[in-house]
């Protein structure tokens, strides 16, 4: 357990590496905190995530963090959070520096669940591109989770808290990376990390069984949730949810919320990010957006009902009205030059009439 020694007063209004003012608290946690900040050179709003003091001489939670300041630095994508900084404050506390982000957590938007098909499915293809990112660098997030995914306006993603990801040691320093191959999951070797409710099912394994299809599972659960406001099972806590998906497959996403509307092309995307067995779901990210794009292909070209339109013409009262169609239609092709020399003698014995009407 890190002692949790509050530095926040203190850093509020000072100036770190002679570039960052702090200048509100945001958020605190038994290992750091979180502030808003500025680069008073670029006049840059920033996040300044601050170790805790008593975390500093612990290597494996000082891995962590700079774990999450690669990942960051690393990818550079719309919907990733991305790093731009990372080094020590005077007291040796690790500080890093984040794309400040203004945003509703995904959490408290599945809370009002079900959503729309065409929403949930643009969050969730948002995520998936995130992701695609992510795993091109050869990094896994393994916490993928509503409480790590930031909506903005017009809900644009974005995926933050890279504590967890599985990144090349290589690229740590060499005081990380050795705490990294003791023990590169932060616990022991029969331990799991990250949130029991989206955990795959192979993360029993331990962590370092997990790859990229761990956040594919990840987000199947999350676009389950949105779709049909609650997940695959009813289960108390994360515990039992975990267990729950340990020994059995997901209820079909239909049968769960059977008053929903969902179209069976997108249960079916759902259905197979959500397979236990991560060799059945889709093998990469880019899959996944190729998936939902279809998805939305079919639900916007699905045929609508429009009225027909007709013409009528109002008989007396009483009387039925009739629906004549707008225009003449010619009953065959065969039957026009009929019609066009029908119309021309016509005209030749209206002229011939009234020349013979003058004449007299």
């Amino acid at each position: 357990m890190v002692r949790s020694d509050n530095q926040a007063p203190a850093l509020i209004g000072s100036l770190i590496s002679e570039r960052y003012r702090v200048h509100e608290l945001l958020g605190e946690g038994g290992m750091g905190a979180v502030y808003r900040g500025e680069q008073v050179h670029l006049r840059k709003q920033v996040a300044i995530k601050v170790l805790q003091p008593g975390a500093r001489n612990l290597p494996q939670i000082v891995a962590r963090f700079e774990r999450e300041a690669i990942a960051g630095a690393h990818i550079q994508h719309p919907n990733v959070v991305s790093a731009s900084d990372f080094g020590q404050l005077p007291d040796r506390s690790h500080f890093l520096v984040l794309e400040y982000v203004e945003g509703t957590p995904l959490q408290d938007v599945i809370a009002s669940a079900p959503l729309p098909a065409r929403r949930a499915l643009h969050i969730a293809r948002q995520i998936a591109s995130a992701l695609e990112a992510v795993h091109a660098k050869g990094i896994v997030h393994r916490d993928v989770k509503p409480q790590n995914i930031l909506l903005g306006a017009h809900d644009q993603v974005k995926l933050i808290d890279f504590g967890l990801a599985k990144v090349n040691v290589e690229l740590l320093s060499t005081e990380s990376r050795e705490a990294a191959r003791k023990g590169q999951d932060l616990t022991a070797a029969d331990q799991v990390l990250g949130t029991l409710s989206y955990l795959a099912p192979e993360a029993v394994r331990g962590m370092e069984a997990v790859d990229a299809r761990a956040d594919l599972y990840a987000l199947g659960l999350m676009l389950y949730e949105m779709l049909s406001g609650r997940g695959p099972f009813d289960a108390s806590d994360g515990q039992s949810s975990f267990r729950q998906r340990l020994l059995e497959e997901a209820p079909p996403l239909r049968q769960r919320a059977p008053g929903a509307g969902i179209r069976p092309e997108v249960e079916a995307i759902v259905m197979r990010l959500v397979q236990r067995d991560p060799t059945q779901r889709y093998p990469t990210a880019t899959n996944v957006i190729a998936a939902i794009d279809g998805a939305i292909a079919a639900m916007e070209g699905a045929p609508r009902q429009i009225e027909p339109t007709v013409s009528m013409h109002l008989g007396a009262p009483g009387h039925p009205t009739s629906a004549t169609p707008l225009a003449p239609r010619w009953t065959s092709p065969a039957m026009r030059p009929w019609l066009i020399a029908s119309i021309v003698v016509s005209l030749l014995l209206s002229v011939a009439l009234l020349i013979a009407i003058l004449s007299n």
